[in-house]
């Protein structure tokens, strides 16, 4: 069974809290108690801040804080953004560089970062570590530490030509920048199910228009097939 959820109207939703998690958490549980679902073969994914949220509530899970003990087997995850005080810095430090979807993105988030948080990183730097995915400044990773027994695969496509011409953004710009030193953390950690694939030349909107951040780069077969072989 596929569900698709939404958990807030806020745009877009990253999961700084547990109390949209905890909606979702029983969304979860009540589709899984209705069409009978085995609890230990849940997955969840999605794109940019979807995937975002995806590694968030597995980290709920992980923390033993779902109400309704649910568990999550594996997280898929595209091209999302995990470490908020390094999205912060680019946001404001590296503005004036961007252009088109990155430039739309600044100005969206420098208004997100300003309702979400009670200031900048250096300065509340416990917020952003409690609420982000990954932490690079933390020698653990900050709540990274939380997915070391759950199964992983991140999708990214890191053409830095194409981010930097078409986009003005920097390597620390890309999502990608988070993505690699997650799994290197994760690994260090023990984690031996993480897998990190790197795609070339695969990111096309739907009119066919060059765009790294797209679903395009994910092998939806090869993805179905990583679900099947740890269903149990």
């Amino acid at each position: 069974m596929t569900l698709y959820t939404v958990s807030s109207n806020k745009f877009p939703e990253l999961f700084t809290s547990d109390s949209v998690m905890t909606i979702l958490d029983d969304i979860v549980s009540e589709v899984i108690e209705k069409y009978g679902i085995p609890k230990m073969n849940i997955f969840i994914g999605g794109i940019s801040a979807s995937g975002t949220r995806a590694l968030r509530y597995a980290q709920y899970c992980e923390q033993g804080k779902s109400k309704n003990n649910i568990k999550i087997k594996g997280v898929f995850s595209v091209d999302s953004p995990l470490d908020l005080a390094r999205f912060y810095e680019s946001v404001f430090s590296h503005r004036n560089n961007f252009k088109d979807g990155m430039l739309w993105e600044a100005d969206l988030m420098k208004k997100v970062f300003g309702q979400l948080f009670s200031g900048p990183p250096d300065k509340y730097t416990n917020e952003y570590r409690t609420s982000s995915v990954f932490t690079h400044s933390d020698s653990l990773g900050g709540n990274s530490q939380y997915l070391r027994n759950v199964n992983l695969i991140m999708y990214h496509e890191p053409d830095i030509d194409w981010w930097l011409n078409e986009r003005g953004a920097s390597y620390i710009d890309i999502n990608s920048f988070d993505i690699v030193a997650f799994v290197l953390n994760l690994r260090s950690l023990g984690n031996n199910n993480v897998e990190l694939v790197t795609t070339t030349n695969k990111g096309y909107d739907r009119n066919g228009k060059r765009n790294c951040h797209s679903w395009s780069i994910v092998d939806e077969h090869y993805l179905v097939e990583w679900i099947k072989k740890l269903i149990e």
